[in-house]
């Protein structure tokens, strides 16, 4: 904190731990007979990841882990990979949702997978991106996890994004500090719109004072509120807004 504002986050820690654990998988994936090079490959090794890192937020939290199964599910139904084993799975659509194993058994839940994803997750410096305020280390872990995937589009001459690299090319995520800064000069200035003696004001320390008089805004309950992120990501935007919804709450 500086003068009462956010800095921007030291994220190497998040980063190491994500292409050590990327490595990990990937080869777990290659050795599985999944080819490396497909996009929905990565998917699942990034869907392990996820479900480690979420694992231990919840954990933290002191909630049940049994959540993972119904929100990152694993599925066990694979069609056959490049040389006859099993490759990997994705559900119909809206959404694909990948998983890493093979039969009944899970390659990426196997006992020595596992035991390396701990030795890299368990590290103390990864402690406090467990517990609660350190939400935003899934997207981080994501952001890092595709890095090795854009690193081609960094030279003077990068080459055009296919339809597989997309996501990862545009799946940047937004530090705190200007999601505050975002949200509180859209919501919970309108806020003050509808509430000009809220002291909701002394909370909103990224607030632009306006040169002019705020137009009033007529009040309406805060479940009347709507919030719209179209591309929402790892929710970095959302967990700014639910916790200004809280303060509007109170």
């Amino acid at each position: 904190m500086l003068n009462g504002l956010e800095l921007p986050v030291d994220t190497s820690a998040i980063r190491d731990a994500a292409l050590r654990c990327r490595a990990v998988l990937m080869e777990a994936l290659r050795a599985a007979g999944a080819d490396p090079g497909k996009i929905a490959t990565r998917q699942a090794a990034a869907t392990h990841l996820v479900r480690a890192a979420a694992s231990r937020m919840l954990r933290a939290r002191g909630l049940g882990v049994g959540v993972l199964d119904q929100l990152l599910p694993l599925h066990e139904t694979l069609p056959v990979g490049k040389r006859g084993q099993a490759g990997v799975a994705r559900r119909s659509p809206p959404y694909p949702v990948p998983c890493l194993s093979r039969g009944s058994a899970r390659v990426g839940e196997s006992a020595d997978i596992r035991s390396a994803l701990d030795a890299v997750l368990d590290d103390p410096l990864l402690a406090d991106a467990w517990q609660p305020g350190g939400e935003e280390a899934l997207g981080w872990l994501y952001q890092y996890f595709n890095e090795p995937d854009i690193a081609v589009f960094r030279g003077s001459r990068p080459p055009k994004v296919t339809a597989g690299l997309l996501p990862a090319k545009t799946q940047l995520f937004t530090p705190r500090w200007i999601v505050r800064f975002l949200v509180e000069n859209t919501l919970g200035r309108l806020w003050l719109q509808m509430h000009p003696d809220s002291r909701l004001v002394d909370r909103l320390e990224y607030l632009v004072p306006s040169a002019e008089p705020l137009p009033p805004v007529v009040p309406r309950p805060v479940r009347e509120i709507r919030v719209l992120d179209p591309a929402c990501g790892a929710m970095h935007f959302g967990l700014v807004v639910f916790d200004l919804l809280v303060e509007m709450y109170c």
